[in-house]
């Protein structure tokens, strides 16, 4: 991890330049703005190495890009445009964004700011706010999403969100996701909490349910994967009875194990 001082050196640039960290929001800094999706995914990833950095640089564990959240965090920085602030502009709270789609998580915090072009003064007006730091070292978050907006009518023309999360932690230790699936959890855990019941087979009946009425029902990769518990690229009623009927077994042979026995139940 050879990050930081390449960040830190950018900071001390940017400071040259001006560019300098404060209490949000900043005034405006105009200058040139990213002009493609390319250079605001770019930008983004500035912001994700540098806190990946600081968080290693204090004992805490990298967190990683999580896709599924990435729209939120793009809906949050288009909202702040309209309202600088954590309540959303219908009056409702920023974790709304998430909860609307069904989106599981067992920890999220947001962090916004607004008046700086630069990832890396924006990154540094975070960590030198108590709240905003607060949220980036949070030891149960194990993903991220940042995003940017440019405004040049609104009242601070540059506008970012970030997101963080921690998803099917239920023992408080953060975990690692391969390809955005969690190693070691149990096909037809969709909840996440390492025990597959019939509180997951109803979760699975619900979702085929919102599916068949309105084909818009949302969930992360993690549930979708784990939910289609006999690999035929559908989630529907089947799935939900052989989780039901695992969850019999299980009660009748408590060290009974999904792998092992999902041959014999469907």
């Amino acid at each position: 991890m050879k990050r930081i001082k390449w960040w830190k050196d950018l900071v001390a640039f940017g400071t040259a330049l001006g560019i300098t960290a404060a209490s949000m929001p900043l005034c405006a800094v105009h200058a040139e703005t990213p002009s493609s999706e390319e250079m605001v995914d770019s930008y983004c990833r500035i912001i994700v190495n540098a806190v990946n950095d600081a968080r290693v640089e204090n004992g805490l564990p990298e967190v990683a890009i999580l896709p599924e959240i990435s729209g939120y965090a793009k809906t949050r920085a288009e909202e702040i445009v309209e309202s600088f602030s954590h309540t959303r502009p219908d009056g409702r709270g920023w974790s709304t964004v998430m909860k609307d789609d069904g989106f599981f998580y067992n920890t999220a915090a947001e962090n916004i700011a607004a008046g700086n072009y630069s990832p890396v003064a924006t990154f540094e007006q975070w960590m030198n706010s108590e709240g905003h730091y607060k949220n980036i070292m949070k030891s149960d978050i194990t993903h991220i999403a940042i995003s940017y907006v440019y405004d040049p009518s609104s009242m601070y023309q540059h506008y970012w969100s970030m997101l963080v999360i921690g998803v099917y932690d239920t023992n408080a230790k953060p975990l690692v996701f391969d390809d955005q699936y969690l190693p070691g959890r149990s096909m037809g855990d969709v909840d996440g909490n390492l025990d597959v019941n019939v509180s997951d087979a109803s979760k699975i009946l619900l979702y085929s349910a919102e599916m068949s009425s309105s084909s818009t029902a949302v969930r992360s990769d993690e549930f979708l994967k784990a939910a289609d518990v006999n690999e035929d690229g559908m989630i529907n009623a089947i799935d939900a009875s052989i989780v039901q009927a695992y969850a019999a077994v299980v009660g009748a042979i408590p060290d009974a194990d999904f792998a092992d026995i999902k041959d014999y139940i469907w």
